[in-house]
């Protein structure tokens, strides 16, 4: 996936998608979920570069699929795609529901950390779909109260938020 991440950065993006479909196809012939999902998400990735969306949003889903056993960094990832894929409006609900339902998998006990992440994710793509100074306000108070950074989830205007809650 580092390679993946590096060739993609140097707008190699062909030969990282090469490099995707090749581990992808291993997979299949010996699964492995973690690895499977890694693949799944450099498809994304690859094809998110190269202005494939619709297809970028097929692979991307799948990562995000809370009955397979998947890295978490690797569907925040994706989460953090997503939310640049297409109309947030017309996906909201679609989305909502699977980060939803991977937050429901996770005990809040053994994962605070990852619950709190995904509250953000949640929260932020309410503000994307809605931006109203309470979302606003929400996202940033998820910030503070977790320390979580909004870059973790792709925020990418720190001060937009802000500026939201001003208005």
């Amino acid at each position: 996936v580092a390679l993946m991440a590096a060739l993609g950065r140097d707008a190699r993006i062909t030969e990282a998608h090469d490099i995707a479909q090749r581990i992808l196809a291993l997979t299949a012939q010996h699964p492995m979920p973690i690895s499977t999902t890694w693949a799944q998400y450099a498809m994304g990735y690859t094809l998110f570069q190269r202005g494939d969306l619709e297809q970028a949003r097929q692979y991307l889903e799948q990562v995000l699929n809370p009955h397979v056993q998947a890295r978490f960094d690797a569907r925040i990832s994706a989460i953090t795609i997503l939310l640049q894929i297409g109309n947030v409006q017309e996906q909201f609900q679609h989305l909502d529901t699977l980060i939803k339902e991977l937050r429901a998998t996770l005990s809040a006990g053994q994962w605070p950390n990852q619950c709190s992440i995904l509250d953000l994710c949640r929260s932020y793509l309410r503000f994307v779909a809605k931006p109203e100074p309470e979302a606003a306000q929400l996202v940033l108070m998820l910030c503070d109260n977790q320390n979580v950074m909004p870059e973790t989830i792709g925020v990418p205007e720190f001060e937009l938020l802000r500026a939201h809650i001003l208005i």
